[in-house]
């Protein structure tokens, strides 16, 4: 199994072509007007997210996601 590490802004990370992407999300996040930006803000408003240590969500294809995971 191979893993890069990259530092990506949140369009970027989007078209990643790869199985598993992790967005770390800090506390004050500010979304932009990209896909993945608005993904993370609607699972941040509706609880499903919270930006603290040790918090994740898990998604499978997500929509406008090149990731699978």
């Amino acid at each position: 199994m191979n893993f890069d590490l990259k530092t990506l802004e949140l369009p970027a990370a989007a078209t990643e072509k790869c199985d598993l992407l992790v967005v770390l999300v800090p506390e004050g996040f500010k979304p932009g007007q990209d896909a993945l930006s608005v993904l993370v803000a609607h699972a941040l408003k509706s609880g499903d997210l919270e930006s603290k240590a040790g918090k994740h969500l898990h998604l499978y294809l997500a929509p406008a996601v090149s990731a699978r995971r």
